[in-house]
């Protein structure tokens, strides 16, 4: 999956943006989804990058312990045929939401 069609799923759900919303202007109230590249998975044939699969970490950052939310980031991976680890949700201090995080 390309950066570009993670971005027009998870927008489909949520207002979305690409490493961080702090320093805009156009911050929405969350719900609200903020992913990362991670680490990219390469198979090697040949002495070649044979296939390379991009990972993303997806964080979904609410103002309560939203499981409504969870629930649809899950239902839209899944209905994408999109594997995930999920970690959180953890309270995050300095900014006063939730944040759980989806690894793809």
């Amino acid at each position: 999956m390309t950066q570009k069609e993670l971005y027009e799923l998870l927008s489909t759900q949520f207002p979305t943006v690409y490493n961080e919303w702090s320093g805009r202007d156009d911050v929405p109230v969350p719900p609200f989804i903020a992913y990362l590249s991670d680490d990219t998975d390469i198979l090697p044939a040949d002495n070649k990058a044979y296939f390379k699969k991009a990972g993303y970490s997806i964080e979904l950052y609410t103002l309560k312990n939203d499981l409504t939310s969870e629930e649809r980031l899950e239902a839209l991976l899944e209905d994408a045929g999109i594997f995930y680890r999920k970690s959180g949700p953890r309270w995050l201090d300095d900014s006063k939401r939730y944040m759980t995080v989806y690894n793809i």
